[in-house]
């Protein structure tokens, strides 16, 4: 960000985010790190959100990593839990003052949609929360884009609040 932010053709003065999976925990971790840079923040699916719960709700990789590593160490599951709560989104999300658009696909057995409630839930900011049933990882990506596009549209164009003159 601090290179982009050096560009002539950026204007630091509406600046968004939109990923999904590790995209979305990017966007979570940067509008909680950079809350004077960024204005508003699309995540879908978002990775990375409640380790220790979807290590339990799912055995998909990559967090069945942390199963199999607790089958051979089980009494290590107090020091992981410390340790991955430094980069867990649930824990970045109360620092997000930027408006912020959450997507999650229902049926997903890669970023569970509990984790995905619980980082929305966390947040203190403006927000909106869109879920989509039958739906994965994807998180809806067919139908939700288009809203995407519109939240950021609205929230970055010149003169929308917070989006720079």
């Amino acid at each position: 960000m601090e290179t982009a932010l050096t560009r002539p053709e950026v204007d630091a003065d509406r600046v968004g985010l939109s990923g999904s999976s590790q995209g979305g925990a990017l966007t979570i971790t940067t509008a909680a790190l950079l809350p004077d840079v960024i204005k508003c923040g699309a995540a879908g699916a978002p990775y990375l959100c409640g380790f220790m719960d979807s290590a339990k709700l799912t055995h998909s990789y990559p967090y069945e990593e942390m199963n199999e590593y607790l089958r051979v160490h089980p009494d290590h599951e107090q020091q992981m839990a410390e340790t991955v709560g430094y980069y867990d989104g649930v824990n970045f999300a109360p620092n997000i003052r930027a408006s912020m658009f959450v997507y999650i696909g229902l049926e997903d057995d890669v970023c569970p949609p509990e984790t995905g409630f619980a980082v929305y839930d966390a947040m203190k900011c403006e927000k909106e929360l869109h879920t989509y049933e039958r739906c994965g990882h994807d998180a809806g990506l067919h139908w939700v884009l288009p809203k995407v596009d519109d939240f950021l549209a609205g929230h970055l164009k010149p003169g929308a609040a917070g989006g720079g003159e």
